[in-house]
């Protein structure tokens, strides 16, 4: 009897199974090969970063203490800025008055005579005796143009009668400049004082 073996042979499978393996192992070869490879750049550029930030921190750290440097500087500045106005300060209240009286000596015209001199503040009153209205309105001019007087007003003008002699008695109000300014005299205020000076020579 003849029989017929449909099944077929049996096929060796081990070479298909060793290929799939290796396969599966190339794979994985090459996934770990990629991650080590992300991993290596990704830890150069962390080290890349961080000595760059070290940089950076350290230009902060200059960059602070320059800032405080300056600062300081700044301070030492103001310092002496205000010491200086102190010292000017002192030095005009102490020789201001001297000066001011010296200057309103120099105001008061010929046929007027100053009898008192009152301060409140900045604000000073003139009381005194003149021969008429137009020797009155010179000593304003002059206080006016003085250095150490400004916005000048007349208070008060009445005729006053000493002897049978008539006169003009008044009373002046004007504002004192600032004590800090008493060292540095306006060339306006000498270019007034000439032309007053002028004028008196006229008369």
């Amino acid at each position: 009897m003849i029989r017929i073996n449909l099944l077929g042979e049996k096929q060796d499978k081990t070479g298909i199974y060793a290929i799939q393996i290796l396969s599966f192992a190339a794979a994985v070869l090459l996934c770990l090969g990629g991650c080590f490879i992300a991993h290596s750049t990704l830890t150069s550029e962390l080290a890349s970063l961080e000595g760059e930030k070290a940089v950076q921190q350290s230009r902060l750290a200059k960059l602070r203490k320059q800032t405080k440097k300056v600062e300081e500087l700044e301070k030492m500045r103001k310092l002496r800025e205000e010491k200086l106005t102190t010292i000017a300060t002192l030095k005009s209240r102490k020789q201001g008055p001297v000066r001011v009286l010296a200057d309103l000596t120099e105001s008061v015209p010929e046929r007027a005579w100053l009898l008192t001199v009152t301060q409140k503040g900045e604000m000073v009153e003139f009381g005194g005796i003149a021969l008429d209205n137009q020797t009155v309105s010179k000593f304003m001019a002059a206080l006016e143009a003085s250095d150490y007087f400004h916005s000048v007003d007349l208070v008060r003008s009445a005729q006053y009668i000493r002897d049978d002699v008539k006169l003009q008695q008044f009373a002046l109000s004007a504002k004192l400049t600032s004590l800090l300014n008493l060292g540095k005299p306006s060339t306006e205020g000498a270019t007034k004082k000439d032309k007053t000076a002028a004028e008196r020579e006229k008369v």
